[in-house]
């Protein structure tokens, strides 16, 4: 059996080499078609794109990926092709949450914001893994909280949940913690656009540590220009790794999707 492995992937060597015959551990660039010709199993991050172009005629029949998302993986092309996947859900969860409170502490430094959290609303979007440790914690520091998300309130009923409106009236702090989709019942392509942005109330500072196009770029650029956003801390961007310099200019606090980068994530 031979498995590929993304040398950037911490803590993994030794690991697999004493249940597998042929480890090898290769560099993002490296992981092409060819060098999964022969490859039962390939264990990466998200800098893999695992589609058609990379897979087609390889044995590779298993993917597992060391991160939350799976937006880098065709799913329906690995279902199709009979290829399991597996991913870490919740893995780096605490760490993206100890972001979300370093920004909020930032956030309040740089525009000396000296009222006690206790008086502060935070909105969450989104509250799964990640979403419900912030609002734990937030709920610990006396912060008064707002949870959207519409799929666990179609499950367990409208009482503790909000809409996004509410949100954008209500919310001091706005983080948003769903993921990338574009269709179904619940799309969050955009959830952040120009008729969210305009419906603000309390100049927010926005936290954007899920996915990047959950946010739209130029809706985050036109409020931060206008006020209607206080502040952005921004660690998924679209079109990464190309991302918009005007709204790299001007967040608050922009890093390059390491959110969930503890040693412990």
């Amino acid at each position: 059996m031979k498995v590929i492995i993304e040398n950037k992937i911490p803590f993994i060597k030794g690991l697999l080499e004493p249940i597998v015959d042929n480890v090898t551990y290769l560099s993002p660039d490296e992981i092409t078609n060819e060098a999964l010709r022969d490859a039962d199993a390939l264990i990466t991050r998200t800098r893999t794109r695992c589609d058609a172009r990379l897979l087609d005629g390889t044995a590779c029949k298993f993917i597992a990926t060391a991160t939350i998302g799976t937006d880098h993986i065709d799913l329906d092309y690995c279902k199709a092709n009979g290829i399991t996947v597996a991913n870490a859900p919740g893995c780096n969860a605490p760490a993206v949450a100890q972001y979300v409170f370093g920004s909020i502490a930032m956030w309040r430094k740089a525009v000396d914001d000296r009222r006690p959290l206790s008086s502060l609303t935070i909105g969450i979007v989104g509250v799964g893994h990640v979403g419900s440790i912030v609002k734990r914690w937030a709920r610990q520091l006396g912060m008064k909280v707002l949870l959207c998300d519409p799929p666990r309130a179609e499950r367990e009923g409208d009482a503790m949940f909000t809409d996004m409106a509410s949100i954008a009236r209500q919310a001091d702090v706005i983080t948003f913690h769903t993921p990338m989709a574009r269709q179904g019942a619940h799309p969050t392509f955009h959830l952040l656009d120009g008729s969210f942005t305009a419906e603000l109330g309390r100049k927010p500072l926005v936290i954007n540590s899920s996915r990047g196009p959950v946010t739209d770029t130029q809706s985050l650029i036109d409020a931060l220009d206008s006020g209607a956003i206080g502040a952005a801390a921004i660690d998924c961007w679209e079109n990464e790794p190309t991302i918009s310099r005007p709204l790299l200019e001007k967040a608050l606090i922009a890093t390059p999707h390491i959110a969930g980068y503890s040693r412990e994530g």
